[in-house]
Parts: structure tokens; C-alpha cells; sequence
């Protein structure tokens, strides 16, 4: 109806303002994105008088920075803040603008509008609590992890006496990131639960703003969760998604190929990632370097290196361009690795340069890098730099009691000083917990020692491990590896090599692929099969796509009829 009315009308027609309005807070949960083009069609239709005008414009820049066009939205509310504003319309403009400056990663940027926005707030605002606690997540990314603890701590304290759970909710999410960089999974776990458990008491929702779960996700994920860390980024990208929350949808999607890769579910992972691509590609502002970098990390494993330095050049591009911090730990880290791969010694030079930054020194990721830098750096002739990483992962270790942890200091002690008890000991702190790829490397330098002190079969057993792992997810380049390990030990296992799965017809289609298949012959719509199947709209969109190409089909019909004169006695099917 509003859509309707805007084509006919004149400038300062109310009723056709208001319904375009009224419609724009209507869309603005399924579809930001025509919430935004009915907003824009009523700024067109008022008058420059029109008491409306900084009201509706405001909401107009909320919305482009929840579809994720951050670029748009940080234009127009700088054009919109003049002197004489609405206080309430200048604080809308203001903390959007923040939000848009914390998601490009210019967190510093964000922290300075958010301490001028609350050093004018009147003790007695209602909003108070909330603000200073959003204010709070901006020093905590700018780096001042301490002080935001504390003004987290303040607003916490503040929110139990007034009983706002809105603002409790956001601090205590606060506190949960700030404990993530800080090293300590256990309260980051105990403190992101507490804040989306007291967030769903909390009618407004203010925590929907903020990708909550997707810090919960991580958390989980490096504390060896994994079934909980999916079920729980499941949820956030859910909750994004009904929301209209675009501009969270490229993280969700992005962590979850993260997790995917961790467990060795590479081809799901690929899925996962080039959602990530599709949900962010229309804009410029960070959140496809991690999702580029870890498709690039996935070529380096499966040899297609050409393909890793076209993703990689492409991650380091968006970096130079936005600056934003998010994922470039893994950017550095596969990079090294591509020159790793190509026997290139600035490998250890890229990583060193890592190390020295603060990024690399939060715990999570150095526990995730810390082994293949020490190793670098005892192959470079650099013990000092191997002996500094090996305190900082002991340290690390020392504070999270988490398996994963012990099993990379362990690691890192071994590769430093030749210990293969102790690599040994890693490899079974890693069958502990489903990190299939890192128990494989683990179990290769673990041969390697061995095999140097005359404990051959043990090697021998390790790298039969370790061999069974990459086949498994199509590591060409480890295979290669591991395989001329065990001939070099003088036990040659037959030529083994990756099974590659056809790049046309049905064999070359994955489980999930083969899953959405038999569900679209049922007459299932994405949204549906996105639902049995626990995966996004988008994920299984780009699970189509990959099965439309395989099977050179361009639609839904011929898909089902291609499986029926295919396999006539029944669909395709995972089994």
C-alpha cells in the first residue's frame, strides 16, 4: 500500500510520509534493505521545513547500518549532525554512527563519539546505564581491555540496582570479550551465557543489536565446545536473520566455517565461508577477510595454491582499503603458510611481524599460530623467538585449562627442544577433542622426533594417523608430506594419495549437497531445508549453486528431473 501511494504523490504529502513510515518500521526486522528504500522515498517526499525530516532521517541511517551498508550510513549521519539537532535524534545518530565505526574496526574512532555522546548524559537519563556499556565494547576493541573492564564492572553494578536488564546484558557481554582477549575461556564462556540468558528477559532486546552469540560462538569453539559453540552461532545467524541484522550475517557465516574447518568438515566449511562472501561482497568494511583468508588456508591444505594467492590477495586488498582488524591474525598466518608452501623463507618474517603486533599476542590466536611459528622459527635459526612464543603459550595454557591449550604448549615445547615425549603428549591432549587437522600435524612432528631416537613403529602408527586424517578431507600438500615421512623411514605404504571426488556428475557431490538434493526433490523451498537441515537460507542457497554447476542444471525442475532420470528408483541421498 505505501509503495502505492509514494509513486503518485507530491512533495508533502503526509498520509503518503506516514504510511511510507509506518511500512519502513514494519520491514525493518524481515527486510532492512526495502525498509531502507521506503525510508528514502519519504525523505524525498518531505518538505525541508517538515518537523519529520531529522526524525525519519535518523531511522534512515539505523537502517543502513543494520543492512550492512556502513559506508552509507556513516556518510548520512555525518551530513545530519549540525548544530540544533533533537537531542533524541542526535543520540540515534551518534551511537549508529559508533556501531557502524566498531564494525569497520575503527574501534577508536567509535570509542571517541561514544565518550563524547555519554560525558553529556544527565545522570537521570533512562538510557544512561545501556550507553555507557555500549561505550564500554568500544574501548574494549581500541585496546584498553582493563579499562573496559572496569567501566563494565560500573555499568553492571548500576544496571542490578535500577534492574535494567538491557544494560546487565550488554555489560556482561562486555565482560565475556574482554575475558575471550584476556585468555580466560571458562569466565568468557560463564559470562556470554549470563548475558544472552538475562538478554531474554529484557523486552526491547538491546542485545540483538550486538552479534552476542557470535562472541559466545568463539568462545566456546576455543575452549574444545564445539557441538555447543555450533548451536549457538546457529542461533545468533537465526536471530540476525529474523531481525534483519545484515550487517551481522558475513561474522555468523564466517565463524561457522571457522569451526567447520577446525573439525575437518572442509567441504561444509567451503559452503559456510562462500556465504560469508555472498552475505558481505556489496560492501566495503572488513568482514570478508577472515572468510577469504581461511578459503585461502583450505587451498594451501588441497594444493590448489594458484587459487590460495588469488583468495589471499583479495583478503590483504580489503584490508588495505578498510583497515579493520577482524580475521587478519588468519590472514597473516595463511600467508606464511602459502610461503611456507612455496619454500619461501619470508614465512618466518611474515609471522615474526605477527608476533610483534599486539593482535597476536591475545591468547586465542596465538594458541591457534603458536606452533607453526615456533616451528618456522627453529627451522630459521632463531631459538629466541621459538623460546618467547613457548613461555607466552605456556602462560596462555596455564590461565585456560582447556585441552586444546595444553596440547599447543606441549606442542611448541617439543618442536623447541627436540622433546618427543613431549610431542607425544601433545598428540594425545589433541585426541581429546575434535581438532582432527591440528592432531595430524601434531602427529607428524611427533613422528619426526621419534624416528630421530630410533622409536620408528611408534612414528610409523602416528603418521599412519595423521595420513588417514588428510585423506579424509582432501589435504593434498600434508598428504604428500606425511607420505614421504613414512618412505623416508623406510616404510613405504603403497602410493597413497587423496581421493578426488569427479568435478561433474553426482559422484563429485558432497554429503550435504547429495542432503539438499533429495530434500528439493520433496518440494522443499530453501528456507525449509535450511530448517531440517540446521544451516542457513544462504548456506543452502550456496549449496545449490555448487550442485546446479556440478550437474549443469540452472533450476529447481530440472534438478528433480535430472534426479529422477538419473536415479529412478530414488532420489539422491547422503547414504
Amino acid at each position: 500500500m505505501a509503495a502505492h501511494l509514494a509513486v503518485g504523490a507530491a512533495p508533502g504529502d503526509q498520509e503518503a510520509i506516514q504510511w511510507l513510515r509506518r511500512a519502513a518500521q514494519d520491514a525493518a526486522r524481515r527486510a532492512p534493505s526495502v525498509a531502507v528504500g521506503l525510508l528514502e522515498r519519504a525523505t524525498e517526499l518531505l518538505r525541508p521545513t517538515d518537523p519529520a525530516r531529522d526524525p525519519i532521517a535518523a531511522e534512515l541511517v539505523v537502517l543502513l547500518a543494520w543492512s550492512g551498508r556502513l559506508d552509507d550510513a556513516d556518510t548520512k549521519a555525518r551530513q545530519l549532525l549540525v548544530p540544533g539537532l533533537p537531542a533524541d535524534v542526535e543520540r540515534t545518530l551518534r551511537v549508529t554512527l559508533a556501531e557502524a565505526m566498531l564494525a569497520r574496526g575503527r574501534a577508536g574512532d567509535a570509542l571517541q563519539e561514544m565518550e563524547a555522546l555519554t560525558q553529556r548524559l544527565p545522570e537521570d537519563d533512562p538510557d544512561r546505564a545501556r550507553l555507557l556499556a555500549f561505550a564500554g565494547w568500544t574501548r574494549l576493541f581500541a585496546g584498553d581491555v582493563q579499562g573496559a573492564v572496569a567501566q563494565e564492572n560500573e555499568v553492571l553494578a548500576a544496571a542490578e540496582r535500577e534492574g535494567d536488564e538491557g544494560a546487565r546484558s550488554v555489560a556482561l557481554c562486555g565482560l565475556g570479550i574482554a575475558s575471550y582477549l584476556l585468555g580466560d575461556m571458562e569466565q568468557a564462556v560463564e559470562f556470554g551465557t549470563a548475558a544472552i540468558r538475562t538478554a531474554e528477559q529484557d523486552p526491547p532486546h538491546h542485545l540483538d543489536r550486538y552479534p552476542a552469540r557470535l562472541f559466545l560462538g568463539q568462545a566456546l569453539q576455543d575452549s574444545d565446545h564445539m557441538a555447543e559453540a555450533d548451536r549457538v552461532l546457529r542461533d545468533g545467524l537465526r536471530r540476525s536473520e529474523e531481525l534483519g541484522l545484515a550487517v551481522h550475517l558475513p561474522f555468523y557465516h564466517a565463524q561457522l566455517g571457522a569451526l567447520r574447518f577446525v573439525t575437518g568438515e572442509w567441504d561444509d566449511a567451503v559452503a559456510e565461508l562462500e556465504a560469508a562472501i555472498q552475505a558481505g561482497e556489496d560492501q566495503q568494511w572488513g568482514a570478508l577477510i577472515l572468510p577469504r583468508s581461511l578459503l585461502a588456508l583450505v587451498a594451501i591444505h588441497r594444493n590448489h595454491l594458484q587459487a590460495a594467492e588469488e583468495g589471499l590477495s583479495l583478503a590483504e586488498r580489503e584490508l588495505a582499503e578498510t583497515g579493520s582488524a577482524y580475521g587478519v591474525d588468519v590472514m597473516r598466518w595463511t600467508r606464511a603458510l602459502l610461503l611456507e608452501a612455496r619454500g619461501d623463507i619470508q614465512a618466518l618474517t611474515v609471522l615474526e611481524t605477527a608476533w610483534a603486533s599486539p593482535l597476536l599476542k591475545v591468547p586465542p590466536q596465538l594458541v591457534r599460530i603458536g606452533p607453526d611459528l615456533v616451528r618456522l622459527a627453529v627451522a630459521g635459526g632463531r631459538p629466541e623467538l621459538g623460546q618467547a612464543v613457548m613461555e607466552a603459550m605456556n602462560e596462555a595454557a596455564a590461565r585456560s585449562p582447556v585441552a586444546s591449550w595444553r596440547a599447543a604448549a606441549l606442542w611448541c615445547r617439543g618442536l623447541l627442544h627436540g622433546d618427543a615425549d613431549a610431542l607425544v603428549e601433545a598428540v594425545s591432549a589433541y585426541q581429546q577433542v575434535p581438532r582432527p587437522i591440528q592432531r595430524a600435524r601434531a602427529c607428524e612432528d611427533a613422528a619426526s622426533a621419534l624416528s630421530g631416537v630410533g622409536r620408528r613403529e611408534e612414528a610409523a602408527a602416528l603418521l599412519e594417523d595423521a595420513v588417514g586424517v588428510y585423506e579424509g578431507v582432501g589435504a593434498s600438500l600434508n598428504l604428500s608430506r606425511a607420505v614421504a615421512a613414512l618412505r623416508g623411514m623406510g616404510m613405504p605404504r603403497g602410493r597413497r594419495r587423496v581421493r578426488q571426488r569427479p568435478l561433474r556428475g553426482w559422484e563429485s557431490l558432497t554429503p550435504t549437497e547429495l542432503e539438499v538434493v533429495r530434500l528439493v526433490t520433496q518440494g522443499l523451498t530453501n528456507v525449509e531445508i535450511g530448517r531440517r537441515l540446521f544451516i542457513s537460507r544462504r548456506t543452502v542457497e550456496t549449496h545449490l549453486s555448487h550442485v546446479f554447476g556440478k550437474l549443469g542444471v540452472s533450476s529447481r525442475g530440472q534438478l528433480a528431473a535430472e534426479a529422477s532420470r538419473t536415479r529412478p528408483e530414488r532420489p539422491p541421498s547422503s547414504s
